[in-house]
């Protein structure tokens, strides 16, 4: 077994940044199949976005069971908490940054049903969206404000914990996982790691279609040889809505939660049947494509000139 690396002098760090539900899962345990790097033990360490980076040295978060200079530490608040990159880049100068993106409508959409399948937000999928301010600081205050009002009628369930850490990293915004239109974003969110990183950014759509060719572009860039092929067994981190489990989830998170209990749960039912006519979605992104917050996210210029382009005319035949 090999000793982690000891200063960092003896590592190529290589960070996985997001964004949230776009692939990074897959990315991640599609690179680490194909060997020559070295995985955190957890996946989400949330090291350089949290207080972890004060009390825990960033070699210890590494599986000693893989050997190899390469290190890939990956967490999606990296791209989504304010000054993450400049805690990269105090540490790492010359660090690989990789990044995902998808249709900020269809990122948005499954982040709300990752939350609403864990009973965390009861409310409908319009509501949640329904954004009007047009610059990315606006929809942070905007999307705040809605995100407070649903938590007082009992519409956003926080168990009590979830005030000061978000599972079991800490952060300093307890409704992080609710930004679904702000952690879209993606042109403001990236614009600091342009500036200061290499950069290799890659669209949804890519992952899914032409996985291979995207992980081995990744591999000639980090100095490693092409792979003949990734895990099979590589897992996405799907969403997957039933509506036992979102009842099951929603009144433990409910027992443990600090809002007033009778009109909690007086609400829960109206917010519950909202929540589960809005299960069918496969459609739902279209509907939010003309909003201001969409356009904000600068999706389509990003595809067409920063995502890394490696389908060529063989591959895509």
């Amino acid at each position: 077994m090999m000793a982690a690396p000891q200063n960092d002098s003896e590592v190529r760090p290589v960070f996985l940044i997001g964004a949230q539900k776009a692939g990074t899962t897959f990315l991640h345990n599609a690179l680490v199949s194909t060997g020559g790097i070295r995985p955190t033990m957890e996946k989400e360490t949330h090291y350089f976005s949290t207080d972890r980076h004060r009390t825990v040295r960033w070699e210890e978060l590494f599986d000693n069971h893989f050997t190899g200079p390469i290190c890939l530490d990956g967490s999606v608040s990296y791209l989504h908490v304010p000054g993450t990159q400049e805690k990269i880049k105090a540490r790492f100068e010359n660090a690989i940054i990789i990044a995902t993106i998808r249709d900020p409508a269809q990122r948005a959409i499954s982040a709300f049903l990752h939350n609403a399948k864990n009973g965390r937000d009861l409310r409908g999928l319009s509501d949640a969206l329904d954004i009007r301010a047009t610059t990315s600081e606006e929809i942070f205050e905007e999307e705040d404000f809605k995100i407070r009002k649903a938590l007082d009628r009992g519409s956003i369930i926080l168990r009590p914990a979830y005030e000061h850490h978000f599972g079991d990293k800490f952060y300093d915004d307890p409704f992080w996982t609710f930004r679904y239109t702000f952690n879209s974003q993606f042109d403001f969110q990236l614009g600091s790691y342009f500036q200061n990183f290499s950069v290799l950014l890659f669209d949804f759509r890519d992952l899914v279609t032409f996985p291979l060719v995207c992980v081995n572009a990744i591999r000639l860039k980090i100095g490693l040889q092409e792979a003949n092929r990734i895990d099979e067994n590589s897992e996405a981190n799907t969403t997957r809505i039933s509506n036992a489990r979102v009842v099951r989830k929603f009144l433990r998170n409910y027992a443990y939660s600090k809002s007033d209990r009778p009109t909690a749960l007086k609400m829960s039912y109206p917010l519950l049947r909202s929540l589960f006519r809005d299960y069918n979605l496969s459609n739902r992104a279209a509907d939010f494509k003309d909003t201001p917050w969409y356009i904000s996210a600068g999706y389509d210029d990003l595809v067409r000139t920063k995502c890394e382009k490696k389908v060529d005319d063989r591959t895509a035949s």
